[in-house]
Protein backbone atom coordinates (compact mmCIF):
# COMPACT_ATOMS: atom_id res chain seq x y z
CA UNK A 1 0.00 0.00 0.00
CA UNK A 2 1.50 3.35 -1.03
CA UNK A 3 1.62 6.53 1.05
CA UNK A 4 -1.36 8.07 -0.73
CA UNK A 5 -3.51 5.05 0.06
CA UNK A 6 -2.47 5.14 3.73
CA UNK A 7 -3.29 8.84 3.92
CA UNK A 8 -6.69 8.35 2.31
CA UNK A 9 -7.52 5.49 4.68
CA UNK A 10 -7.16 7.70 7.77
CA UNK A 11 -10.47 8.96 9.15
CA UNK A 12 -11.04 12.63 8.52
CA UNK A 13 -12.14 14.64 11.51
CA UNK A 14 -15.03 17.00 11.08
CA UNK A 15 -14.87 20.62 12.22
CA UNK A 16 -16.58 19.76 15.51
CA UNK A 17 -14.11 16.99 16.29
CA UNK A 18 -11.19 19.32 15.61
CA UNK A 19 -12.60 22.15 17.74
CA UNK A 20 -13.78 20.11 20.72
CA UNK A 21 -10.28 19.25 22.08
CA UNK A 22 -9.52 22.98 22.25
CA UNK A 23 -12.78 23.63 24.10
CA UNK A 24 -11.93 20.84 26.55
CA UNK A 25 -8.41 22.17 27.04
CA UNK A 26 -9.74 25.66 27.73
CA UNK A 27 -12.45 24.46 30.16
CA UNK A 28 -14.65 26.96 28.33
CA UNK A 29 -17.70 25.80 30.29
CA UNK A 30 -16.30 27.89 33.16
CA UNK A 31 -16.03 31.10 31.14
CA UNK A 32 -19.42 32.42 32.37
CA UNK A 33 -17.96 32.42 35.89
CA UNK A 34 -15.11 34.61 34.62
CA UNK A 35 -17.64 36.99 33.08
CA UNK A 36 -19.63 37.11 36.31
CA UNK A 37 -16.44 37.88 38.26
CA UNK A 38 -15.75 40.74 35.87
CA UNK A 39 -19.32 42.00 36.12
CA UNK A 40 -19.33 41.87 39.93
CA UNK A 41 -15.95 43.58 40.23
CA UNK A 42 -16.95 46.18 37.67
CA UNK A 43 -20.25 47.00 39.40
CA UNK A 44 -18.67 47.05 42.86
CA UNK A 45 -16.09 49.45 41.44
CA UNK A 46 -18.87 51.79 40.40
CA UNK A 47 -18.68 51.17 36.67
CA UNK A 48 -21.50 51.42 34.16
CA UNK A 49 -21.95 49.04 31.26
CA UNK A 50 -20.10 50.03 28.10
CA UNK A 51 -17.19 49.13 25.86
CA UNK A 52 -14.58 49.26 28.68
CA UNK A 53 -16.41 46.45 30.49
CA UNK A 54 -16.57 44.40 27.30
CA UNK A 55 -12.83 44.88 26.91
CA UNK A 56 -12.22 43.69 30.49
CA UNK A 57 -14.41 40.63 30.00
CA UNK A 58 -12.71 39.77 26.70
CA UNK A 59 -9.22 40.19 28.17
CA UNK A 60 -10.17 38.06 31.18
CA UNK A 61 -11.52 35.36 28.86
CA UNK A 62 -8.24 35.24 26.95
CA UNK A 63 -6.20 35.12 30.17
CA UNK A 64 -8.36 32.35 31.58
CA UNK A 65 -8.27 30.26 28.40
CA UNK A 66 -4.54 30.80 28.02
CA UNK A 67 -4.06 29.72 31.62
CA UNK A 68 -6.03 26.54 31.03
CA UNK A 69 -4.00 25.71 27.93
CA UNK A 70 -0.82 26.29 29.91
CA UNK A 71 -2.17 24.06 32.67
CA UNK A 72 -2.40 21.05 30.36
CA UNK A 73 1.01 21.83 28.89
CA UNK A 74 2.61 21.86 32.34
CA UNK A 75 0.68 18.79 33.52
CA UNK A 76 1.55 16.63 30.52
CA UNK A 77 3.65 14.12 32.48
CA UNK A 78 0.94 13.81 35.13
CA UNK A 79 -1.82 13.45 32.54
CA UNK A 80 0.06 10.77 30.64
CA UNK A 81 0.04 8.66 33.78
CA UNK A 82 -3.29 9.50 35.38
CA UNK A 83 -5.43 11.21 32.69
CA UNK A 84 -4.40 9.77 29.31
CA UNK A 85 -7.78 10.77 27.87
CA UNK A 86 -6.83 14.47 27.97
CA UNK A 87 -6.37 16.01 24.49
CA UNK A 88 -2.56 16.30 24.52
CA UNK A 89 -1.61 12.78 25.80
CA UNK A 90 -4.49 11.42 23.73
CA UNK A 91 -2.82 12.75 20.59
CA UNK A 92 -5.71 15.00 19.62
CA UNK A 93 -3.60 18.18 19.69
CA UNK A 94 0.09 18.98 19.69
CA UNK A 95 1.61 19.94 23.03
CA UNK A 96 3.90 22.46 21.35
CA UNK A 97 0.99 24.12 19.57
CA UNK A 98 -1.01 24.27 22.82
CA UNK A 99 1.92 25.91 24.64
CA UNK A 100 2.32 28.47 21.85
CA UNK A 101 -1.41 29.23 21.92
CA UNK A 102 -1.30 29.60 25.71
CA UNK A 103 1.46 32.17 25.67
CA UNK A 104 -0.13 34.08 22.78
CA UNK A 105 -3.47 34.30 24.61
CA UNK A 106 -1.81 35.49 27.81
CA UNK A 107 0.15 38.20 26.01
CA UNK A 108 -2.82 39.32 23.91
CA UNK A 109 -5.11 39.30 26.97
CA UNK A 110 -2.79 41.68 28.82
CA UNK A 111 -2.35 43.89 25.74
CA UNK A 112 -6.12 44.36 25.44
CA UNK A 113 -6.10 46.12 28.81
CA UNK A 114 -3.73 48.88 27.64
CA UNK A 115 -6.52 51.34 26.65
CA UNK A 116 -7.95 51.12 30.18
CA UNK A 117 -5.01 52.78 31.90
CA UNK A 118 -1.64 51.96 33.37
CA UNK A 119 -2.93 50.58 36.66
CA UNK A 120 -5.31 48.16 34.96
CA UNK A 121 -2.57 47.11 32.56
CA UNK A 122 -0.18 46.41 35.45
CA UNK A 123 -2.85 44.39 37.26
CA UNK A 124 -3.43 42.39 34.07
CA UNK A 125 0.30 41.73 33.77
CA UNK A 126 0.42 40.67 37.43
CA UNK A 127 -2.50 38.31 36.84
CA UNK A 128 -0.77 36.77 33.81
CA UNK A 129 2.42 36.25 35.84
CA UNK A 130 0.46 34.65 38.69
CA UNK A 131 -1.26 32.34 36.18
CA UNK A 132 2.13 31.22 34.87
CA UNK A 133 3.55 30.72 38.37
CA UNK A 134 0.51 28.67 39.38
CA UNK A 135 0.70 26.38 36.38
CA UNK A 136 4.44 25.83 36.69
CA UNK A 137 4.41 25.11 40.43
CA UNK A 138 1.00 23.79 41.48
CA UNK A 139 1.88 20.11 41.12
CA UNK A 140 5.18 20.56 42.98
CA UNK A 141 4.22 22.51 46.07
CA UNK A 142 1.50 23.11 48.62
CA UNK A 143 0.74 26.67 47.53
CA UNK A 144 -1.37 25.80 44.49
CA UNK A 145 -4.75 26.56 46.12
CA UNK A 146 -3.47 29.92 47.38
CA UNK A 147 -2.15 30.86 43.95
CA UNK A 148 -5.43 29.88 42.29
CA UNK A 149 -7.33 31.94 44.85
CA UNK A 150 -4.99 34.85 44.14
CA UNK A 151 -5.81 34.70 40.43
CA UNK A 152 -9.53 35.19 40.99
CA UNK A 153 -8.88 37.86 43.62
CA UNK A 154 -6.77 39.82 41.12
CA UNK A 155 -9.53 39.43 38.51
CA UNK A 156 -11.97 41.18 40.86
CA UNK A 157 -9.49 43.95 41.58
CA UNK A 158 -8.65 44.31 37.89
CA UNK A 159 -12.29 44.72 36.87
CA UNK A 160 -12.95 47.21 39.66
CA UNK A 161 -9.81 49.21 38.86
CA UNK A 162 -10.92 49.57 35.25
CA UNK A 163 -14.28 50.90 36.46
CA UNK A 164 -13.08 53.54 38.94
CA UNK A 165 -10.01 55.51 39.87
CA UNK A 166 -10.18 54.59 43.58
CA UNK A 167 -10.60 50.98 44.71
CA UNK A 168 -13.34 50.73 47.31
CA UNK A 169 -12.71 48.70 50.44
CA UNK A 170 -15.82 46.65 49.68
CA UNK A 171 -14.16 45.39 46.50
CA UNK A 172 -11.16 44.18 48.52
CA UNK A 173 -13.46 42.48 51.05
CA UNK A 174 -15.56 40.73 48.42
CA UNK A 175 -12.42 39.81 46.49
CA UNK A 176 -11.00 38.13 49.59
CA UNK A 177 -14.30 36.31 50.07
CA UNK A 178 -14.09 35.04 46.50
CA UNK A 179 -10.47 34.01 47.09
CA UNK A 180 -11.49 31.99 50.15
CA UNK A 181 -14.17 30.24 48.08
CA UNK A 182 -11.73 29.40 45.27
CA UNK A 183 -9.26 28.15 47.90
CA UNK A 184 -12.00 25.83 49.17
CA UNK A 185 -12.67 24.44 45.68
CA UNK A 186 -8.95 23.89 45.12
CA UNK A 187 -8.61 22.01 48.42
CA UNK A 188 -11.46 19.70 47.44
CA UNK A 189 -10.19 19.22 43.88
CA UNK A 190 -6.75 18.23 45.18
CA UNK A 191 -8.19 15.26 47.02
CA UNK A 192 -9.52 13.96 43.69
CA UNK A 193 -6.20 14.27 41.86
CA UNK A 194 -4.39 12.55 44.71
CA UNK A 195 -6.98 9.80 45.14
CA UNK A 196 -7.61 10.80 48.75
CA UNK A 197 -10.86 10.77 50.67
CA UNK A 198 -12.62 14.14 50.79
CA UNK A 199 -12.57 15.96 54.11
CA UNK A 200 -14.82 18.82 55.13
CA UNK A 201 -11.89 21.22 55.62
CA UNK A 202 -12.94 23.02 52.44
CA UNK A 203 -16.42 23.89 53.67
CA UNK A 204 -15.54 26.62 56.24
CA UNK A 205 -13.56 28.49 53.56
CA UNK A 206 -16.51 28.23 51.17
CA UNK A 207 -18.72 29.92 53.77
CA UNK A 208 -16.48 33.00 54.05
CA UNK A 209 -18.09 34.96 51.16
CA UNK A 210 -21.52 34.37 52.70
CA UNK A 211 -20.38 35.90 55.96
CA UNK A 212 -18.61 38.79 54.22
CA UNK A 213 -21.55 39.69 51.98
CA UNK A 214 -24.15 39.59 54.73
CA UNK A 215 -21.92 41.54 57.11
CA UNK A 216 -21.44 44.30 54.53
CA UNK A 217 -24.91 44.48 53.02
CA UNK A 218 -26.98 43.83 56.18
CA UNK A 219 -30.11 43.49 54.04
CA UNK A 220 -32.93 41.05 53.39
CA UNK A 221 -31.91 40.92 49.73
CA UNK A 222 -28.46 39.62 50.67
CA UNK A 223 -30.06 36.96 52.85
CA UNK A 224 -32.30 36.00 49.94
CA UNK A 225 -29.37 35.77 47.51
CA UNK A 226 -27.54 33.61 50.06
CA UNK A 227 -30.10 30.82 49.79
CA UNK A 228 -29.14 29.50 46.31
CA UNK A 229 -25.45 29.51 47.24
CA UNK A 230 -26.11 27.69 50.51
CA UNK A 231 -28.17 25.13 48.59
CA UNK A 232 -25.26 24.52 46.20
CA UNK A 233 -22.84 24.10 49.11
CA UNK A 234 -25.10 21.55 50.78
CA UNK A 235 -25.56 19.63 47.54
CA UNK A 236 -21.84 19.75 46.74
CA UNK A 237 -21.00 18.43 50.21
CA UNK A 238 -23.28 15.47 49.58
CA UNK A 239 -21.93 14.87 46.09
CA UNK A 240 -18.35 14.90 47.35
CA UNK A 241 -18.96 11.62 49.18
CA UNK A 242 -19.69 9.89 45.88
CA UNK A 243 -17.90 11.97 43.24
CA UNK A 244 -15.50 14.79 44.01
CA UNK A 245 -15.51 15.78 40.33
CA UNK A 246 -19.27 16.38 40.33
CA UNK A 247 -19.00 18.36 43.55
CA UNK A 248 -16.22 20.57 42.17
CA UNK A 249 -18.17 21.11 38.95
CA UNK A 250 -21.19 22.39 40.88
CA UNK A 251 -19.04 24.60 43.10
CA UNK A 252 -17.44 26.15 40.02
CA UNK A 253 -20.86 26.99 38.58
CA UNK A 254 -21.89 28.49 41.93
CA UNK A 255 -19.19 31.15 41.57
CA UNK A 256 -21.83 33.07 39.64
CA UNK A 257 -24.17 32.88 42.64
CA UNK A 258 -21.37 34.20 44.84
CA UNK A 259 -20.99 37.18 42.50
CA UNK A 260 -24.75 37.76 42.60
CA UNK A 261 -24.56 37.79 46.40
CA UNK A 262 -21.62 40.19 46.38
CA UNK A 263 -23.52 42.69 44.24
CA UNK A 264 -26.97 41.94 45.76
CA UNK A 265 -28.66 44.00 43.03
CA UNK A 266 -32.20 45.30 43.17
CA UNK A 267 -32.22 45.74 39.41
CA UNK A 268 -34.21 42.93 37.79
CA UNK A 269 -32.05 43.01 34.67
CA UNK A 270 -28.88 42.41 36.70
CA UNK A 271 -30.52 39.61 38.69
CA UNK A 272 -31.61 38.01 35.43
CA UNK A 273 -28.12 38.39 33.98
CA UNK A 274 -26.46 36.56 36.87
CA UNK A 275 -29.16 33.88 36.83
CA UNK A 276 -28.64 33.41 33.08
CA UNK A 277 -24.87 33.08 33.53
CA UNK A 278 -25.42 30.41 36.18
CA UNK A 279 -27.78 28.43 33.95
CA UNK A 280 -25.46 28.80 30.94
CA UNK A 281 -22.58 27.47 33.03
CA UNK A 282 -24.60 24.42 34.06
CA UNK A 283 -25.60 23.79 30.44
CA UNK A 284 -22.05 24.19 29.14
CA UNK A 285 -20.76 21.80 31.80
CA UNK A 286 -22.98 19.06 30.38
CA UNK A 287 -20.99 19.12 27.15
CA UNK A 288 -17.51 20.39 28.12
CA UNK A 289 -15.91 19.10 31.35
CA UNK A 290 -15.34 21.85 33.88
CA UNK A 291 -12.18 20.25 35.32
Amino acid sequence: MDAAAVKSSRPRLGPGARVRPWLVLGRVSNLPTVWSNCLAGWLLGGGGLGWPFILVALAASLLYTGGMYLNDSCDLAFDRQFRPERPIPGGLVSGRVVLTAAMALLVFGVALLAPLGGRTLCLGAALAVLIVVYNVTHKRGAFGPLLMAGCRFLLYILAASAAAFDLRWQVIAFGLGLAAYIFAISLLARTESRGAQPVSLWLPFALVPLLVANAIHLSWSALGFSIPLIGCLILANRRARESIGRAVTLLLAAIVLLDLLAVSPRNLMLITTFAALFLVTLIFQRYIPAT
